[in-house]
């Protein structure tokens, strides 16, 4: 005598909708009614790498004061910022927190650019994307918002820094 079987069919799938979504056309739609602010514009590419060292672990407030006073005592470029003493800029930069630690990596980064690229960060945001995100990561105190912050704002690639 032999069980009765049942049929057992398989359940069909929902259809998948098709993703009507088009990243261009929402690029395209932002485009034309968000006001971007260039706010790098009159700063060299030294200078907004220096102000987004400091603007770690603060608020904006703190990061102005501090980017003001030692731009104030020096004309930022890395050959010049290896003039200062440490201690200074310490000092200098007293209010973005962190100070002592934010001095030392700013010397630092100031002599690889100074001895690696003859002072010229832009040697660095000419090369291709991903190299360049590379080697400004090697730096001290540049981590991947402040990388992409210098690629985007700096050299226009597309990039998203995204504060961690």
């Amino acid at each position: 005598m032999s069980c009765p079987v049942e049929k057992v069919t398989k359940r069909k799938r929902p259809k998948r909708r098709e993703n009507k979504f088009d990243l261009r056309k929402a690029v395209d739609l932002l485009k034309g009614s968000v006001k971007v602010n260039y706010w790098a514009k009159p700063y060299t590419p030294f200078e907004i790498l220096v102000s987004t060292v400091l603007s770690q672990n603060t608020n904006r407030e703190n990061t102005v004061r501090a980017f003001n006073r030692l731009r104030a005592r020096v004309k930022l470029t890395p050959q010049n910022l290896l003039r200062v003493s440490t201690a200074e800029i310490a000092q200098l930069i007293r209010s973005a927190g962190l100070y002592n630690q934010k001095a030392h990596k700013l010397k630092h980064i100031a002599d690889i650019l100074a001895k690696k690229y003859e002072g010229k960060l832009e040697r660095i945001l000419e090369l291709p994307r991903e190299r360049a995100r590379e080697i400004l990561l090697s730096l001290p105190g540049v981590g991947y918002k402040t990388a992409d912050v210098l690629l985007n704002f700096v050299a226009g690639r597309a990039t998203f820094p995204v504060d961690t």
